[in-house]
């Protein structure tokens, strides 16, 4: 991503008072920065209409000069409805030309889109395909996407070995909601969450992925974990 191009819409969103992304913002040269996973998972948690708008704006000129992610991310805002009136048609075309221009992000995006249902009844085999290229190509967005609809059967038919292996993968890959997901898998509705699953909503919850953070709420046991884990970092 083109961070020059792009500055002022990603501070346009960070003084929307959300957190996680501004500090990075200023060193974004540091080697392994994702700067567009962090606007896009900003946008995704919402911020205030009129800066989403001002952000908007500055990612349609850059989308019109040649930027394929400045493109994701104004589908991303055309999708939510934050900066416009919500359009899931305009949205696709959005994340078709991020992805024509070669972003693997704006490809998870308008596969998701395009296996929601919200675009019409398509074939699900574009998709799955697309997001098996990224997936390939080391997109972790695209396995999580993937991993997740193969393990719940949502809009692909379901292959819970696949889909959970994708999901590992993507976990293993610093990707929050995939290991949160596969906590979920292994947690029956109302029990407790293993230890192992236990360790992966910390994981989740550590990286900023709210749901796990809420699921993590009097869980019996974090205590306990988390101090084992205090302990082992210090190397007592």
């Amino acid at each position: 991503m083109r961070l020059h191009i792009v500055v002022k819409a990603t501070l346009a969103l960070m003084l929307g008072g959300l957190t996680g992304c501004a500090p990075s913002l200023f060193t974004f040269s540091t080697p392994g920065y994702d700067a567009q996973a962090c606007v896009e998972d900003a946008i995704t948690k919402g911020t205030q209409q009129d800066l989403a708008r001002g952000a908007a704006k500055e990612f349609e000129l850059a989308c019109n000069a040649g930027d394929a992610a400045s493109c994701s991310a104004l589908g991303l805002l055309t999708e939510t409805g934050q900066a416009r009136e919500r359009d899931y048609k305009l949205a696709a075309r959005l994340y078709e030309r991020a992805c024509s221009g070669g972003n693997a992000r704006g490809c998870v995006h308008l596969a998701s889109l395009e296996l929601s249902g919200k675009i019409g009844d398509l074939s699900a085999d574009g998709p799955k395909r697309r997001l098996e290229e990224v997936c390939r190509d080391g997109e972790a967005a695209g396995c999580e996407e993937l991993g997740l609809r193969l393990a719940l059967g949502d809009g692909l038919p379901q292959d819970a070995r696949r889909g959970r292996a994708l999901l590992e993968k993507a976990c293993s890959n610093k990707r929050p909601k995939a290991c949160y997901e596969l906590a979920i898998l292994d947690t029956p509705p109302g029990a407790a969450p293993n230890p192992w699953s236990l360790e992966l909503l910390v994981d989740s919850c550590v990286a900023g992925h709210e749901p796990a953070c809420r699921r993590l709420d009097g869980t019996k046991g974090l205590k306990d974990t988390l101090h084992d884990r205090a302990v082992a970092s210090s190397g007592l």
